[in-house]
C-alpha cells in the first residue's frame, strides 16, 4: 500500500504543477479549490448513475460482447462529461471552472484506481497521467464551448471522443484489442485534447477578469 500512497502522491503533485502551469496561477485560491473539491465529488457520479445505467443496458438489451462495449462506453463518455459539465457550472462556468472540475474527477478516479491496485505497473502510471490529461483539458474544452454558445456540439463532441476512447479500454480488458493500441490510442487522443484546449484559450493565456477571479 505504501508505494501506491506514494504513487499517488506524485499524481497530485503532477495536477498541482499541470494547473499552475496553464491557468497560470502562483497560487491555488480558494474558488480553485471549491472547483477541484466538487469535480471529485462528481465522480461519485460513476458509481451512482453510470454504473446503474450500464446494469440496465446488459439486462435490458442482448449485446454481443462489441455492441455492449460501445453501449457502455458511450454512457461512459456522456455521464461522465455531463457531470463534470454541471459541476463547473457553480458559481460560474468558464473554461478555467472546466479545468479545475476535470482534474479534481481525474485525481478521484485516479485515487480510486490505485489504492485498490495490487501492484503499480509503469503502464498503469502512464495510463492514470493520459487519463488526468484527458479529464481536465476535456472539461474545459466543453465549458469553453459553452461560453462561446455552443454548449450542444462541445459536450457531444468530448463525449464522443470520451466513449472511443473507452470503447478501446473494454475491448482490451476483454481481449478483442492488444494493450499497446489501447494505450497508444488514449495517449493520442489525451495530448490532442490538451493541446487542443492550450489553443482554445490562447495557449496558457486566459482573458484577464478570469486570472483576476482565480487569485482572488
Amino acid at each position: 500500500m505504501a508505494p501506491n500512497i506514494l504513487v499517488l502522491l506524485t499524481f497530485f503533485a503532477f495536477a498541482v504543477l499541470l494547473v499552475g502551469t496553464v491557468l497560470s496561477v502562483g497560487k491555488i485560491s480558494r474558488r480553485a479549490i471549491w472547483f477541484l473539491s466538487i469535480g471529485s465529488v462528481s465522480f461519485l457520479s460513476v458509481f451512482f448513475v453510470q454504473m446503474p445505467l450500464q446494469r440496465l443496458t446488459s439486462r435490458v438489451f442482448a449485446l454481443s460482447p462489441v455492441w455492449k462495449a460501445m453501449a457502455y462506453a458511450a454512457i461512459a463518455g456522456f455521464v461522465q462529461e455531463f457531470f463534470k459539465f454541471v459541476s463547473a457550472l457553480y458559481p460560474e462556468g468558464n473554461s478555467t471552472s472546466g479545468f479545475l472540475t476535470g482534474m479534481g474527477f481525474g485525481l478521484a478516479e485516479v485515487s480510486f484506481i490505485l489504492l485498490q491496485a495490487p501492484f503499480i505497473s509503469f503502464m498503469l502510471v502512464v495510463e492514470r497521467i493520459f487519463a488526468l490529461l484527458f479529464h481536465c483539458s476535456s472539461s474545459g474544452i466543453v465549458l469553453y464551448f459553452k461560453e462561446k454558445g455552443r454548449f450542444i456540439l462541445g459536450y457531444i463532441l468530448i463525449s464522443l471522443i470520451h466513449a472511443a476512447m473507452d470503447f478501446l479500454a473494454i475491448l482490451y480488458h476483454i481481449g478483442l484489442v492488444s494493450i499497446v493500441l489501447a494505450e497508444a490510442f488514449a495517449g493520442a487522443v489525451s495530448i490532442f485534447v490538451f493541446i487542443s484546449f492550450l489553443f482554445a484559450v490562447k495557449r496558457f493565456t486566459f482573458k484577464r477578469k478570469t486570472s483576476k477571479e482565480l487569485r482572488a
